[in-house]
């Protein structure tokens, strides 16, 4: 297969990612209205009733699953930088793919966590539309 052709890396995906987040973030904080129209009104109220229905079915938390996935991941991955100082293999490499599974680990997840939820907090505030009595 030629060099043209050949798949991305994870690492190489990731950070695209976290430079589209980064954007996305810069472009949500300086455009309120653009958040409210594009992703609450879209992509929000599109996610919302399936994420809802499977969160009513769970007897635990999004967030508790969240937590204990990263612990495990966490675990898994110092599971594996012992193994690989133990075993002597080449300890830059060990630590370097350490910290590239870490990178995309956490970088899947705080993408996942803007994408399902925090883009929210850029909408604009309820004291400030149109619509709400300040005179109650």
């Amino acid at each position: 297969m030629s060099p043209v052709f050949r798949r991305p890396s994870p690492l190489g995906l990731a950070l695209a990612g976290d430079m589209l987040l980064a954007a996305a973030l810069v472009c949500a904080a300086r455009h309120p209205a653009l958040v409210e129209g594009i992703y609450h009104d879209a992509l929000f109220a599109a996610l919302a009733p399936p994420l809802g229905w499977l969160a009513d079915r769970i007897p635990f938390s999004v967030h508790e699953l969240l937590a204990v996935l990263l612990l495990v991941f966490a675990l898994r991955g110092l599971v594996r930088l012992i193994r690989g100082l133990r075993t002597g293999e080449n300890r830059s490499r060990t630590f370097r793919d350490c910290l590239r599974r870490a990178f995309i680990t956490v970088s899947l997840l705080v993408i996942g966590f803007y994408v399902l939820w925090g883009f929210n907090y850029f909408r604009p505030r309820l004291v400030d539309s149109p619509s709400f009595d300040r005179n109650l």
